[in-house]
């Protein structure tokens, strides 16, 4: 009997077969081609759901699909970086949809900007992550620039490891990151951001006046025009987040647009590893 609870100790910990099989199908960027990755992705997530607690909130039911579609893509940025890159929170909150926020902003200058309203996503430096459901199913929809709430999310608690601020600039391991410097990254960095904020606004300027931005139409140009979601424009720190969303669900888009800073990218999420 003892050596049967030693074994169990050591065994990692797994996701149900049927659900992580359904997950993948819904999201097809989780389907990972190397054997060693899918395994190593569904034992990071199967802890992810043994180690945080999951609250649902406004009478969500949360159900095994949609927690195994949570902890799948929060594991996908760490999956070389491990586990321990998220060991700063325990809380994982879900809305049934998109989230009403209200909160003040203090920019460069010292002004403050009311920064409330909808959100498909919060995250709180050394807090919850909060996550709107109907969102998080929206992103598994469409072909155009990548929607990936959760991996955003988790982007910016990657990011917030560097001193408690999104800045765009994440906490560097010594031993797996060694190559990477801080200043290089933040100026590569803040040129692709610079590149994209242009697009953006030649877009604007050019944009069809008889086309509300905000309808089906105005968002199809968008997305047709745009490599990334057009949210990337806010600031370094989304940037950095909406091009992570990017690099995992829609790789050859980024790589495309942004070669230089999906090579960065490479070196920081995929270690000592080749990328073909």
């Amino acid at each position: 009997m003892f050596n049967w609870l030693r074994r169990a100790r050591r065994e990692p910990p797994s996701l149900k077969p049927e659900v992580r099989d359904a997950v993948i199908a819904a999201f097809p960027f989780l389907a990972l081609p190397d054997a060693a990755d899918a395994a190593r992705l569904e034992e990071i997530a199967a802890g992810f759901l043994r180690d945080k607690g999951f609250t649902p909130v406004h009478g969500l039911d949360a159900d095994d699909f949609m927690l195994t579609a949570i902890a799948m893509q929060a594991a996908l940025p760490v999956l070389h970086l491990g586990p321990r890159a998220y060991d700063d929170f325990e809380e994982i909150v879900i809305y049934p949809g998109e989230f009403q926020v209200e909160r003040e902003a203090t920019d460069e200058f010292g002004i403050v900007h009311d920064d409330s309203g909808a959100r498909a996503g919060e995250t709180m430096a050394g807090g919850p992550v909060i996550l709107g459901w109907e969102e998080i199913r929206r992103g598994a929809q469409g072909d155009g620039p990548a929607f990936a709430p959760v991996i955003h999310e988790f982007a910016h608690k990657l990011d917030m490891r560097n001193g408690g601020v999104a800045d765009g600039i994440p906490a560097f391991d010594p031993k797996l990151h060694a190559g990477l410097d801080p200043d290089d990254w933040a100026d590569e960095l803040d040129a692709a951001w610079e590149a994209f904020g242009g697009a953006v606004e030649d877009l604007e300027d050019r944009f069809p006046r008889s086309i509300d931005p905000e309808s089906d139409e105005g968002r199809a140009i968008y997305e047709r025009e745009l490599p990334l979601d057009a949210y990337a424009a806010e600031s370094e720190a989304e940037f950095f987040a909406v091009a992570t969303e990017a690099y995992f669900v829609t790789p050859a888009r980024l790589r495309g647009a942004f070669p230089h800073l999906a090579a960065m990218f490479d070196a920081y999420f995929r270690p000592g590893r080749s990328v073909g």
